[in-house]
């Protein structure tokens, strides 16, 4: 049985992740940048389920972030759509948000 060390590895020096597999890992980093609505949408979707595991390394947490608001900024967006933020203020909140998770993460 492995121990876990510091920062989240294992003593074998494997680090834990929470995707189960590396076609897993491949689905969301090909997905996420698609221009695709629905697949960008189930991108996030596994990435959401991998909060929910633990472990989720911060270049992901971030990146999704900065995706998910894009999603409801209407300058990234081809058609209108009900949740879209019409407050440039409230949107404007929400990336200082995600820059302001950048430099936590580090």
């Amino acid at each position: 049985m492995e121990t876990m060390g510091s920062e989240g590895e294992l003593s074998s020096g494997y680090k834990l992740v929470p995707w189960s597999s590396w076609d897993q890992w491949n689905f969301v980093r090909e997905s996420i940048f698609s221009s695709s609505p629905d697949s960008v949408a189930a991108a996030l979707r596994r990435i959401s389920a991998w909060r929910g595991r633990g472990c989720l390394p911060a270049p992901i947490e971030i990146t999704a972030a900065f995706v998910e608001i894009q999603q409801k900024d209407p300058f990234f967006r081809k058609a209108p759509m009900d949740d879209a933020l019409s407050s440039e203020e409230m949107l404007s909140m929400l990336y200082s948000m995600a820059i302001t998770s950048i430099f936590v993460a580090l």
